[in-house]
């Protein structure tokens, strides 16, 4: 299906002195964290898109290192392409697509797929016919996304094998973050992919599902991408060449090292813009680019102002970010499919113009995927199986910089009176849906993608919003800097974050975790009833007694009580009994009660039960009709997320 480039390629000396050029620029500003293992994968990739044909034809040589003990016999690779080839992928299928277009609106979708034309193993023998497509986690036939290879000759523990492929896209209208439109394009998720292969000796190498993301290898990447003149391009790492060609086009060459992606975007609209940032703990400034649809010039310095101050928080927070230049890409409207995702030194953002100001979604969209560079970039958690190590924590953190950047204003609403914070909108989606399963499971087993959603970022990032609350903010930052830290370029695991979370706490967090992330739990405490009654033998006295109760889960919490004399009495409601009787004799009468006073739990699911007044009164009533209004900010919140 590929022919053979015309034109200008870069020749094999090019190739060896584009990696040393990204050797050089990827050099850490410092020692913190570790510079990481020896790479595990090498991608050089020379390819030619096609804008009219809306395709692309590239080859590949991969050099891979078995990093195992055990000898591998076959290689796997991910073609996450073929998701958008027809109805009958998994990803459709997960999607529901397939059931609701008709045949005529099924046939007139602009489709895409990747077809491998040639692979063969460079010193060895020809592997094209011996490439089959499998199914592991689902045995759909009709789903292309995984291949295996078997191979005549295994690599062995600490040996390499390189591949060299011919491959060649059909690029589908902009979907899932991939795609063309018009002659917009972005390319994520579009070569041959090497799976994981681990240390048991089987390859960690899943279908590309409808809520799935990625994981993969540290290693390097040169990429030389061939196109018409008038593009503008952006792409992951640092350029390190462009070659006019005679036949019109241009080949640009980026590379980078310690990277386990490559994503790419082109578009003749573009303004690209670049800013020098100066970040806490780096020698020399990082060149912060945007490429900016014209449509948005508004949105030029929320952009550049947004993302650099994410750069800093994380930077002065865990460990200074390590590459020399992070792109921003600012899709246009059309191709609002490309908003919102991350891949290493490049994200997109998302920007609405219509949108009042006061609606702060491009400055949320910018700051989350910024905020990826750590915990899907560098720490690399599995988006397969343990996505919210990724999502969750990350979403958390976006709302601790949004907070951080916006500082006393609402950080995600202020429009007409409804002022939303981030923190504040995570809450909604929970309420909504039951808790059914855990939020600690593979991406692909949730019940539908608004569980997946509503679990692996929000519950999850509630779930850490509580740990702060509990732990205090100043030793949960601590435990994430030494986390960082710890495991960039490692790929942690649950367990992993568990372990590293006791050691800082000094204490067991396992009951935590149990009920709220690995198990089904659900939080919510409540005030049962309160009385007072005047003692016989002592009339200027009362018994009070307040009765609390855990109507599910547990979570210590603390509890005011205040009297009608203004005094206020406190208590620590740590022993995990279903409910608690405390009773006390005091000159005064019970005014109130309030489970949590402080809300350092917001993963208490209702809170309108976590007070009780004795004998309510205006002031009480004018409190009601607030918690209410809050619940009803929130909700409109929702509706604009």
């Amino acid at each position: 299906m590929k022919k053979a480039f015309k034109g200008n390629r870069i020749s094999a000396l090019g190739v060896l002195l584009a990696f040393f050029a990204a050797a050089a620029q990827s050099v850490m500003a410092n020692a913190d964290p570790p510079p990481g293992p020896e790479p595990i994968v090498e991608y050089a990739i020379d390819a030619r898109l096609l804008p009219a044909n809306r395709s692309l034809e590239a080859t590949q040589v991969l050099t891979w290192r078995n990093p195992t003990q055990i000898a591998a016999k076959t290689l796997r690779f991910h073609l996450y392409y073929n998701a958008f080839r027809g109805p009958e992928s998994t990803f459709m299928r997960e999607r529901g697509l397939q059931r609701f277009k008709s045949r005529r609106q099924d046939k007139a979708r602009r489709y895409g797929g990747i077809d491998i034309l040639e692979l063969s193993r460079i010193g060895g023998n020809e592997l094209t016919e011996k490439i089959a497509f499998i199914a592991p986690d689902d045995q759909n036939e009709k789903d292309r996304t995984v291949i295996e290879i078997p191979l005549d000759i295994p690599v062995a523990p600490g040996e390499s094998i390189r591949l060299r492929f011919r491959f060649q896209l059909k690029i589908p209208e902009i979907f899932a973050r991939t795609g063309c439109w018009k002659n917009f394009f972005f390319m994520g998720q579009w070569f041959p992919k090497i799976g994981v292969f681990q240390d048991d000796g089987t390859w960690h190498c899943h279908q590309f599902h409808a809520n799935s993301e990625f994981f993969a290898d540290f290693g390097r990447y040169r990429v030389a991408v061939t196109l018409p003149a008038e593009y503008v391009v952006g792409a992951t790492g640092n350029p390190v060449s462009n070659i006019n060609n005679a036949d019109g086009t241009v080949t640009h060459t980026f590379a980078q090292d310690r990277v386990h992606d490559f994503a790419w975007t082109a578009w003749p609209e573009f303004l690209q813009l670049r800013r020098q940032a100066v970040v806490p703990g780096r020698d020399r400034p990082v060149e912060v680019v945007l490429l900016l649809d014209p449509q948005h010039e508004n949105a030029r310095e929320r952009y550049f102002q947004s993302v650099i101050f994410a750069m800093r928080f994380m930077s002065e927070k865990l460990f200074p970010y390590p590459y020399d230049r992070i792109t921003v890409v600012d899709p246009p409207l059309g191709a609002a499919g490309a908003m919102g995702m991350e891949y290493p030194t490049l994200i997109t953002g998302g920007h609405i113009s219509f949108l009042p100001e006061g609606i702060h979604f491009t400055e949320m969209v910018t700051i989350h995927e910024f905020g990826h560079q750590y915990w899907y970039g560098l720490v690399a958690s599995d988006e397969f199986r343990e996505a919210w190590l990724d999502e969750g924590v990350n979403t958390f953190f976006e709302g601790e910089i949004m907070e951080a950047y916006f500082k006393k204003a609402p950080s995600l609403l202020d429009w007409f009176g409804i002022r939303i914070r981030d923190t504040e909108s995570r809450r909604g989606p929970l309420k909504r849906i039951p808790v059914l399963e855990p939020v600690n499971q593979p991406s692909w087993h949730f019940l539908s993608g608004s569980n997946y959603s509503s679990h692996v970022y929000n519950r999850a990032a509630v779930f850490i919003d509580t740990l702060k609350g509990y732990l205090g903010k100043e030793k949960l930052y601590d435990f994430f800097a030494r986390y960082a830290r710890q495991y960039a370029w490692k790929h942690p695991s649950t367990h992993d974050f568990i372990a590293a979370l006791n050691e800082v706490a000094g204490q067991d967090l396992a009951w935590a975790f149990k009920q709220f992330i690995n198990g089904t739990g659900r939080l919510d405490l409540a005030v049962h009833s309160l009385s007072s009654q005047r003692m016989e033998n002592d009339p200027a006295s009362y018994r009070n007694e307040v009765l609390l109760v855990r109507r599910e889960g547990f979570f210590p919490a603390d509890v005011l009580i205040r009297l009608r004399n203004g005094r206020e009495v406190r208590h620590l409601w740590k022993d995990p009994g279903r409910w608690k009787r405390l009773e006390f004799t005091h000159e005064s009468p019970l005014h109130s009660v309030v489970i949590d006073p402080e809300f350092r739990i917001p993963l208490d699911h209702d809170l309108v039960n976590n007070s009780m007044a004795a004998q309510p009164s205006r002031k009480e009533s004018q409190r009601a009709a607030l918690k209410l209004g809050f619940l009803f900010q929130t909700l409109l919140g929702m509706l604009f997320m």
